[in-house]
């Protein structure tokens, strides 16, 4: 499971990610556990490596360069497999691109998380490397980026700053699907998939 900057929340789990390799947190935050890992599955050893970007994004500890970091991280883990997934969180487009186009032909799959929402440039880049700028949200999608649309719409338009309640409807899954040569590490495909975890056709009233 990899995560972003809101892992700063939660120091109570530091120890945890100390000694939980599942847990990843942005490889160029200074705090304890791991951002990159290689893990063993049924069709073999798959590495991933997470990062934080920069832009609009509050350095609240420590943080190393992403794409130095992210580079190193991947040539570290491909000793161990050609296969490597780097999820950068950040919230400029630019730098997801740019991290796409750094790491084409050493990484599988370069996607990023953070927005919310699922982008439309699902490609394989020219050196085999998938790419896709935000994979989306998992969770309900009536309201903004996953908080309830009537508080949200209460603090743009008006003085208030309402508390900004999460939302409950329409539930969702999004993601990408990369199909990857086990040998080589290259990409082959990137399929984007969104999936209704309940009905979503007559969606009643939030509570008030």
């Amino acid at each position: 499971m990899t995560s972003g900057d809101h892992i700063l929340d939660y120091p109570d789990v530091y120890p945890y990610m100390a000694e939980e390799p599942r847990l990843l947190h942005p490889e160029n935050y200074d705090i304890p556990g791991t951002g990159a890992h290689v893990y063993d599955t049924p069709k073999g050893k798959v590495g991933v490596v997470n990062v934080v970007g920069h832009v609009f994004m509050k350095d609240r500890v420590p943080t190393r360069n992403a794409f130095n970091t992210a580079q190193q991280a991947v040539a570290r883990l491909r000793e161990q497999t050609p296969v490597v997934f780097v999820d950068i969180h950040g919230e400029a487009t630019s730098e997801k691109i740019g991290m796409g186009w750094l790491l084409d032909g050493q990484a599988s799959a370069v996607f990023g998380t953070h927005t919310h929402v699922q982008t439309a440039d699902a490609q394989v880049l020219p050196g085999g490397t998938g790419y896709l700028t935000d994979l989306g949200m998992t969770g309900p999608h009536l309201g903004v980026i996953g908080r309830d649309k009537d508080t949200v719409l209460k603090r743009f338009t008006q003085e208030e700053k309402a508390y900004m309640r999460v939302a409950k409807q329409w539930v969702r899954m999004s993601g990408a699907i990369f199909e990857v040569e086990t040998g080589s590490g290259r990409c082959r495909s990137v399929e984007l998939f969104t999936h209704a975890l309940e009905d979503t056709s007559d969606p009643e009233p939030n509570e008030a």
